[in-house]
């Protein structure tokens, strides 16, 4: 391919977190390709995410460019890259007649695909940031850059403005910190009366805390009678969309997590921002380090393999020994460093 401006389309249909670490491409398409323009392929609900990324020119749904491939060569659409193994698009940018097709060399993208990665992602530990932009590397586009770079690369400056009501919620006189204890079934959550057991850490008149995520996840901690219902803890729950919540992380001190979407997300935008992991092969820190310049990470173990006392082979919301054993009173230190 010469190195002239053109239109991409980045396809990362999936989980949010997922969204975040393809965004660098798009930094590093558009300055390098002064010009081109790039089109990303999510659904609906990760559409806010996307459309906050100064480098993203335009949104696709996923599931109407399955039906109507032909949309793509309609929108001018020269470049697909498909960073996951997901046949199906890649089909369908087949079918729509894109001329450049970006796949890892795998005997499932040898149908659809016509320019190659090589790639390991088994136990790799690298990022899964750095991965995605070797997506680059066949179409002449500098494809390496260190971890701390990348953090610099997501572009979420596109916000919403938070609702009066929600900033009203937010104390300036206090270290306001989020805490997101689900989710959504995507990752080995750290227990959420661990979370409790945080709070109860944190000096209460130099912290307030909050506690965000989605309606189905409330009911979970109600369930299981965790840091919701009590009187120093705002519960905003189930109470905001992805676009107001990422204005209100942009308006919050700090977040802590387990590795998941609004991990990311608060790392992205600027703000503290602590990720606790597993050691298993895919979503271990090495490979899911929050990006941005006050991204932390924390984890019990480096590695882990399935075995009686260590992770199970497939997590369904049972305690995980990697998380289990990351203690309150860890978490606790690095949010009062924060507030020094």
């Amino acid at each position: 391919m010469k190195k002239r401006p053109a239109v991409f389309a980045i396809c990362q249909p999936n989980a949010l977190g997922d969204v975040v670490s393809c965004l660098p491409m798009a930094c590093a398409i558009k300055r390098e390709l002064p010009g081109s323009t790039v089109y990303f392929i999510g659904r609906p609900y990760s559409r806010p995410l996307i459309e906050t990324s100064i480098w993203i020119d335009h949104y696709l749904d996923a599931e109407e460019m399955l039906a109507h491939p032909s949309m793509l060569v309609e929108q001018g659409i020269e470049v697909f890259l498909n960073p996951y193994l997901q046949a199906k698009f890649g089909n369908a940018a087949r079918r729509g007649g894109v001329p450049i097709r970006v796949g890892k060399l795998h005997p499932k993208t040898f149908a659809w695909a016509n320019r190659f990665v090589v790639q390991n992602t088994g136990r790799v530990q690298r990022h899964r940031a750095l991965l995605n932009l070797h997506y680059l590397r066949p179409l002449g586009i500098r494809s390496e850059h260190s971890l701390d770079t990348v953090g610099t690369m997501l572009g979420l400056k596109r916000r919403a403005t938070l609702l009066p009501g929600l900033r009203a919620q937010l104390d300036p006189s206090r270290f306001n910190l989020v805490l997101h204890p689900k989710s959504n079934g995507s990752g080995r959550e750290w227990p959420a009366q661990y979370f409790d057991r945080l709070v109860a850490l944190l000096p209460p008149e130099r912290v307030k805390v909050f506690v965000t995520g989605r309606p189905s996840e409330r009911e979970k901690l109600l369930a299981e009678q965790a840091l919701l219902g009590r009187s120093d803890i705002t519960d905003l729950t189930g109470q905001l969309d992805l676009a107001q919540l990422i204005a209100f992380y942009q308006a919050a001190d700090g977040l802590v997590s387990s590795g998941t979407g609004p991990l990311h997300i608060a790392a992205g935008l600027g703000i503290h921002a602590l990720g606790l992991f597993p050691g298993r092969d895919r979503i271990t820190a090495a490979r899911w380090h929050p990006l941005g310049p006050k991204g932390e990470s924390l984890s019990l173990r480096t590695v882990c393999r399935p075995s009686p006392g260590n992770c199970p082979r497939k997590y369904t919301d049972e305690a995980c020994a990697c998380m289990v054993g990351i203690q309150p009173q860890e978490v606790a230190q690095r949010v009062l460093r924060w507030l020094a």
